[in-house]
């Protein structure tokens, strides 16, 4: 990946978002897990300008938005299940009067189970 950064900003691209998409029927094969694009962050920070690094993003359900996806409040990789948190959302849901709930979640692709 520091190879691409590299000659995208030699041929004056800069990067602006790595994408983990919402989950949409027919797309599995194109999702990561949260951990992942968590660890392929960290790999990547500090190896390049900080204008060339493109920003980590993660699209959640139910209106939740784009966000960092290092902003989760918990993950648990066994099961794959991500909670992010905004309270902003929430107010402003509640403003409009419908009910609503300040917490969204994501969710990594299944894995294949293999038989032995």
């Amino acid at each position: 990946m520091y190879e691409l950064i590299k000659y995208l900003s030699y041929i004056n691209i800069q990067p602006y978002y790595v994408y983990l998409h919402d989950m949409v029927s027919g797309a599995k094969e194109f999702r990561t897990s949260l951990h992942f694009a968590v660890e392929l962050e960290k790999l990547l920070r500090g190896s390049t300008a900080g204008f060339n690094m493109p920003q980590f993003i993660i699209d959640l359900l139910t209106g939740g938005g784009k966000r960092l996806v290092s902003s989760f409040d918990s993950y648990d990789r066994q099961t794959g299940i991500s909670i992010f948190r905004s309270s902003q959302i929430t107010q402003r849901k509640l403003e409009q009067s419908k009910k609503s709930t300040d917490l969204f979640f994501y969710f990594d692709p299944l894995r294949k189970i293999s038989k032995l």
